[in-house]
């Protein structure tokens, strides 16, 4: 950076404009919320117009207020036409983008909203394993960078209601009960790949300690090209009833109502941008929300 009395660098302005640029622009994997941006940089040997001082100041004052609501404050020296830039500005202005920067996963909860996105359901009893698969389709590679980009997520929960008042079924209704809801987002998403991830799992308490919940993810194609995200829900019961053929009966099965329901977390649009336009949403096109296959 440019000390006091020398002359200005490009780089004091291309490096935070850069920085404001890559989060709310296209920028690339884990950065870019997919919305209008100002101003293009300078060169060496041009002029330093206030201008290019406002253009670092749209960027980063619309990625803040999508973090924390409204702007972090962003002082400056002050700078008029004509004037001499003072030297702290810079300063200013690397600091407040290395926060935006590190805070890019961040959204407000004044910028976001939550909706009900599909599940199923299975009735028929199963004994040895339950699998369903749950799919998020987004319109493009870039549309659903920006979306987990902007803070966007999944909830999923499941449960197992009703059917006999068995020890094995109460395993099952307590250990996805503890479960609960599980939420997806934010920076992990940029470790998701072709092959299954495991996002979750968790198991029950003796002497059902075998019966393991999982969530698991999957992609079409590498995170920053992929378009469909499956979410596998596994539940599997290796248990064996060690004494078949006597009581308590029923044998060991799992019957009742075993579920699962899927909540979307998205940015919303709208919003005003400095000093002009508005925020643009990005959530996905569709979903599936497969049904249960059990062995």
């Amino acid at each position: 950076m440019a000390g006091s009395g020398t002359t200005a660098l490009a780089a004091d302005v291309n490096d935070p404009l850069g920085t404001g640029a890559a989060l709310m622009g296209t920028g690339s994997a884990s950065r870019g919320y997919g919305q209008t941006t100002f101003g293009t940089g300078v060169s060496t040997s041009t002029v330093i117009g206030p201008s290019d001082y406002d253009s670092i100041r749209y960027n980063l004052l619309n990625a803040s207020a999508h973090q924390n609501g409204t702007a972090a404050a962003l002082s400056l020296a002050g700078n008029v036409s004509g004037q001499l830039i003072n030297s702290t500005d810079a300063t200013t202005f690397s600091s407040y983008a290395a926060t935006v920067d590190a805070d890019r996963f961040n959204c407000h909860s004044t910028r976001k909203s939550t909706t009900a996105y599909g599940g199923n359901s299975r009735t028929t009893s199963w004994t040895s394993a339950a699998v369903a698969n749950y799919t998020l389709f987004f319109a493009s590679g870039d549309a659903a960078r920006y979306f987990w980009n902007g803070g966007g997520a999944i909830r999923i929960t499941s449960s197992r209601t009703g059917g006999a008042a068995t020890a094995q079924n109460t395993a099952w209704s307590s250990l996805l009960s503890a479960a609960g809801t599980q939420e997806f987002g934010g920076a992990s998403v940029y470790s998701w790949g072709t092959s299954l991830t495991t996002l979750y799992s968790a198991y029950s308490s003796a002497p059902y300690s075998s019966n393991r919940y999982t969530i698991e993810v999957s992609l079409d194609a590498p995170m920053g090209s992929a378009t469909q995200f499956t979410f596998k829900l596994g539940y599997r019961d290796p248990y064996v009833d060690p004494s078949p053929g006597h009581p308590p009966l029923p044998e060991d099965i799992v019957d009742g109502t075993l579920s699962y329901s899927v909540d979307l977390v998205y940015p919303t649009g709208g919003h005003s941008l400095t000093p002009s336009g508005s925020w643009t949403s990005y959530a996905p096109t569709s979903y599936g929300a497969g049904a249960y296959s059990a062995f």
